[in-house]
């Protein structure tokens, strides 16, 4: 499906230098209507749980197709606000938070404020969803806003796209269809096994931080519903009686870009262990760094988010990072010398019976945040230091090879995914006929 006899225009576009010569280049709004979302009144309770679907952004993006809406909106919450309802295979795509994710509608619905639907009108709607599959960040670039950026609907309506024949468009989208369902396929199984080894990991360090690696250990009982035994020789306690407990920093806008290392949200979410050179940065005078330093042995736990099921996770500081400073969506808690491994705590206080913990307590108080109050109450499973150490050892060992095969599947995704971005980008330009 190579294009070797076709002949080829310059465009004056980056992302598409040329294109087959019979191709046109027109603006989106050449070729299919712009509809806005909007939100209606939540304090009204005439508008809400209807049977009109209203999708957010955070509804899509993963998948291919958009279905039922978590929320639904009555005729009277949609004419009480500007959305209208968009027919089956409309393109959504997000215009904020973030910019370019994008889904097609299996089922009529309307959007919030947060998206655009592009309904096609002289394009296939395929061909066209793989053409702005490959154009997110172009679409960012586009963006514009202090607070958040968003994709403006008038920079929407004038991009500019490559327009093969109809005919063309079909073929197209047919061969693309065919590639992407063979590579979703592939990535879900992919996924799968990385899932099942990630349940394996987690088994091990569960097992190893609350029960021990002493297979014949006398146990006792805790009291706690959530670790019911623990040897014998281990001491429990709440964490407050372990070390001390700091808030990050709330800075605005303007601080950030500049000056020290500054931990941030996604470097504890996503890492056991703080990452040595953070990518943030944040002007802050010599009294807040030395308040909210980030020393070897800190442990940082995400306290706000979206969601209850992304609180509470930890990160822990192997070495101090000098003059710097966290977010406001982190705590940080520092505990006393000699009472808790690092290594150990990189695996302890990120176990998930932990997470429950945390889960449990604030679906009590319904509210997505982990105050000091809440953390300070977390029992803790205290093995000596030097048991500590041996069972980071174990741990580290034992899962080493799960690692390795975690990474190598994530990094066949990766490739397998630059794979069919510059495949999708071949054809939609006319490299692939």
């Amino acid at each position: 499906m190579i294009a070797t006899e076709a002949k080829y225009k310059k465009t004056g576009i980056d992302w598409m230098p040329e294109i087959p010569e019979h191709w046109n280049i027109v603006r989106l709004k050449n070729v299919s209507k712009i509809v806005n979302g909007a939100t209606p009144k939540s304090s009204v309770a005439a508008n809400w749980d209807g049977n009109i679907n209203w999708i957010t952004p955070a509804e899509f993006g993963n998948e291919m197709y958009i279905g039922e809406s978590v929320r639904k909106i009555t005729k009277t919450g949609l004419k009480s606000c500007a959305a209208s309802l968009v027919p089956i295979g409309s393109i959504i795509l997000s215009s904020r938070a973030p910019i370019g994710s994008l889904g097609i509608a299996n089922v009529e619905l309307c959007t919030n404020q947060g998206c655009r639907s592009i309904v096609p009108a002289n394009v296939n709607n395929y061909f066209l969803y793989f053409l702005l599959i490959i154009q997110k960040d172009n679409l960012n670039v586009l963006g514009n806003g202090t607070t958040f950026r968003e994709l403006g609907t008038d920079s929407l309506k004038n991009y500019k796209i490559p327009l093969p024949p109809k005919e063309e468009q079909v073929q197209i989208a047919t061969f693309l269809l065919q590639e992407y369902h063979k590579i979703a396929r592939f990535i879900q199984t992919k996924e799968r096994f990385i899932e099942l080894l990630k349940e394996q990991r987690q088994s091990i360090i569960t097992h190893s931080v609350t029960k021990g690696i002493d297979e014949n250990v006398k146990m006792k009982e805790t009291g706690i519903d959530w670790m019911q035994k623990i040897p014998e020789h281990w001491q429990v306690s709440r964490i407050r009686y372990l070390g001390g407990f700091q808030n990050g920093l709330n800075k605005n806008q303007e601080a950030f870009g500049s000056g020290f290392p500054f931990i941030s949200y996604s470097d504890v979410y996503q890492n056991e262990l703080l990452p040595n050179n953070p990518i943030g940065l944040a002007n802050v005078d010599k009294i807040e760094r030395e308040r909210h330093s980030v020393r070897s042995g800190d442990i940082f736990f995400t306290r706000t988010s979206e969601t209850i099921e992304e609180i509470g996770f930890s990160s822990v500081c192997i070495d101090t990072i000098n003059d710097a400073t966290f977010s406001g969506f982190l705590i940080r808690f520092r505990p006393i010398e000699g009472l808790l491994s690092p290594y150990f705590s990189q695996y302890y206080f990120r176990c998930q019976v932990h997470r429950a913990f945390f889960v449990k307590e604030m679906m009590l108080v319904t509210r997505a945040s982990l105050s000091q109050d809440l953390l300070k109450n977390l029992p803790v499973l205290l093995p000596p230091i030097d048991e500590q150490i041996k069972i980071a050892k174990y741990i580290k060992t034992e899962t080493r090879v799960l690692d390795i095969a975690i990474s190598k599947a994530e990094r066949e995704i990766e490739l397998i995914k630059e794979y069919r971005e510059a495949m999708i980008a071949e054809a939609v330009t006319g490299k692939l006929l």
